[in-house]
């Protein structure tokens, strides 16, 4: 899993600024920076699930550039470090989060298609943004 990890890290510098974390407080301090919603991706070294929806992702240039471009990403092994948030210990699981740690909508579980993350992701990114705009 950490070679997946890493290897996405690598297509993310490649691809797109380097906006994907493996570490919740540096992700979660670029998310206040940029005022960038955060896409959490909980995953475990031990699962097949995981390293294929990894594999899939970093295969993927244009998923890539989306999720690294618009989200402060943050990928967390749940098999070597505690989850940032409650959840269900159900992996892969993916999460948008505000910078307050809050959920924005139930979060997405197991190796899906990416067209389904794509439209998660995104409708998640617009429920940020209209809730960021109505506080003005």
């Amino acid at each position: 899993m950490k070679k997946i990890i890493i290897s996405l890290l690598f297509f993310s510098f490649i691809w797109a600024k380097p906006h994907l974390f493996t570490n919740f407080q540096q992700g979660l301090d670029y998310s206040i920076k940029t005022n960038k919603p955060i896409a959490l991706f909980l995953v475990s070294s031990t699962c097949p699930h995981c390293r294929d929806l990894i594999n899939k992702i970093a295969n993927n240039r244009q998923f890539a550039l989306y999720v690294g471009n618009n989200f402060s990403w943050i990928v967390i092994d749940v098999a070597t470090q505690p989850a940032p948030v409650p959840f269900d210990r159900s992996v892969p699981t993916i999460m948008v989060l505000n910078q307050n740690k809050e959920p924005l909508s139930q979060p997405v579980k197991g190796d899906i298609p990416l067209n389904m993350l794509y439209k998660y992701l995104k409708e998640n990114y617009k429920l940020y943004y209209n809730a960021v705009n109505s506080q003005f």
